[in-house]
């Protein structure tokens, strides 16, 4: 067949050594190709992948606890991760719980946190950068709290046939550290108190916190307490009541305080409850708060480190706090913590620890008389006042600032609205004699200290139950169901019967009677 014209056209134009070798023209081509245009495909890809063509991935984390989407009550919590370097080398991991650190791992009770929703994030870091952030979601609600749990009983034995009423002596911040313990009229001066203490006698002593400041590096331990504390005010320990403080939780990398769930305070609560021992005198080691009688007075220590034992309604302590004091309906009753809510101090000025206003909330309802604190390095006395700082001179709760126990001065650069007396430079205690229906206060200064002779005393009457709605003073009385009406009513009616069946056995000696849940 006789080529077309088209195709003897083409031929005449084509090289005649293509015509002899076809398969060469492919060969060049494909090679040309190769060379030319690949490459540069090849360095285009590069660029647009390069970091990520030679990063390795963040080390693996896994939560394994708490669950995701659990609910947790009345348990304790454990927050557990397992986290696996992908790169040679250490890996840091961190967590947050609600935006606040935490340790990792972690382990306190359940009732400790808010109720409700909370977030746990976790993110590990590896020593070239790259870091992996996992995070979960689960919720928390209280368990009521047993009848009588954290209730210590009657502490007082009035002589025979004595009418007496206690005396309980208060004082807080107290002892300075071994290495700085340089007795000057200012500083360190806690040998000098716990004379004083010794020489008035008390029924009981109530240590608002702060015992002892080392600042070794060691953080909160036993030895601490045994080297800074127990030479001077471990002379009465066996009267001692105490409260914990942010440096009752401080750790050597916390020297002031851990506020976080789970925080430890084992120094403190291995002084006074025994090694190792869950419960004792100073309550619950993972809770921090408890109650016992003194005299006809019921008195309640409280934990207002909030970051480590929630202060919000619905709370562990806050459904402990209303059980305790419903059971407890005494005409007169005080409370004592650490950092106060009203200060004219320098440590924060004005209002301190805001968190503490719930306790105060509750207090207030229930007819409670006094509130004690430490945390400033001073003495201040309140007239009784609101929740919100509203003068109430017939259900109001006078509080007391009292941080003069040794360790030194803060200043009170600050005003604050119903402050009556206070004091900056004499160190010293308050003595609180507790009557039936009333108390005399006395600030009792260190002898021949050469810092100062302040003194401050007066009389009060004890607040009682509220007498109409809202406690008197504006403060809500909690709204209650039909069932918590019924518990609230029958619990003081049991109380009242045991009381009774107990004094109307033979022989047996009713103020001795203690009860630790």
């Amino acid at each position: 067949m006789d080529p077309s014209p088209r195709t003897r056209a083409l031929a005449r134009r084509t090289p005649s050594r293509v015509r002899r070798f076809p398969s060469l023209c492919c060969t060049c081509c494909t090679a040309l190709v190769t060379a030319l245009v690949l490459p540069a495909a090849f360095a285009t890809t590069a660029r647009a992948a390069g970091p990520r063509a030679v990063e390795a991935p963040g080390p693996q984390v896994t939560i394994t606890s708490p669950m995701a989407g659990g609910s947790y009550r009345g348990v304790y919590l454990d927050v557990s991760v397992v986290v696996t370097p992908t790169t040679p080398g250490p890996v840091t991991t961190t967590a947050t719980l609600g935006n606040v650190a935490i340790a990792v791992p972690d382990h306190f009770p359940s009732d400790n946190l808010a109720p409700g929703t909370h977030t746990l994030v976790v993110t590990a870091t590896d020593q070239m950068g790259d870091t992996t952030t996992r995070s979960l979601s689960f919720s928390t609600t209280p368990l009521p709290p047993a009848p009588g749990q954290y209730y210590q009983g009657q502490v007082y034995h009035t002589p025979a046939g004595s009418a007496i009423p206690p005396k309980l002596v208060a004082s807080g911040d107290i002892a300075c550290a071994t290495q700085s313990n340089t007795v000057t009229p200012d500083t360190c001066q806690q040998a000098a108190t716990a004379a004083l203490v010794q020489s008035l006698n008390p029924s009981a002593v109530a240590e608002l916190a702060d015992a002892q400041y080392n600042n070794t590096g060691e953080g909160d331990t036993l030895s601490a307490f045994m080297q800074v504390y127990n030479p001077s005010w471990g002379a009465f320990k066996a009267i001692t009541h105490p409260a914990a403080g942010n440096h009752e939780y401080s750790d050597a990398t916390h020297a002031s305080g851990a506020n976080y769930p789970g925080a430890r305070a084992d120094g403190y609560y291995d002084y006074f409850n025994g090694v190792g021992n869950q419960i004792g005198p100073a309550g619950d080691r993972d809770k921090g708060y408890y109650s016992y009688d003194l005299g006809s007075w019921h008195v309640v220590v409280l934990n207002s480190e909030c970051g480590v034992v929630s202060c919000v309604p619905g709370s562990g302590q806050q459904e402990w706090l209303q059980a305790d004091l419903v059971a407890h309906p005494a005409p007169c009753t005080l409370a004592y913590w650490h950092e106060p809510l009203f200060t004219t101090g320098v440590t924060q000025g004005g209002e301190n620890n805001l968190a503490s206003r719930d306790l105060w909330r509750t207090l207030y309802a229930h007819g409670v008389t006094l509130i004690l604190n430490g945390h400033d390095h001073n003495y201040q006395r309140f007239a009784p006042q609101t929740p919100d700082g509203v003068s109430d001179p017939t259900q109001g709760i006078r509080e007391f600032v009292l941080g003069e126990g040794g360790k030194s001065h803060f200043g009170l650069p600050n005003k604050e609205p119903n402050i009556e007396v206070s004091d900056a430079a004499t160190f010293g205690v308050l003595q609180l004699t507790l009557k039936a229906g009333g108390y005399d206060w006395t600030f009792v200064p260190v002898p021949s200290h050469g810092n100062g002779t302040f003194t401050d005393q007066g009389s009060g009457a004890c607040v009682g139950a509220p007498t109409g709605p809202g406690g008197g003073g504006g403060a809500a009385t909690p709204e209650l169901g039909s069932a918590e009406l019924l518990a609230t009513a029958l619990v003081p009616l049991a109380a009242a019967l045991v009381y009774r069946r107990r004094r109307a056995r033979p022989g047996t000696d009713n103020s001795s009677t203690s009860t630790i849940a």
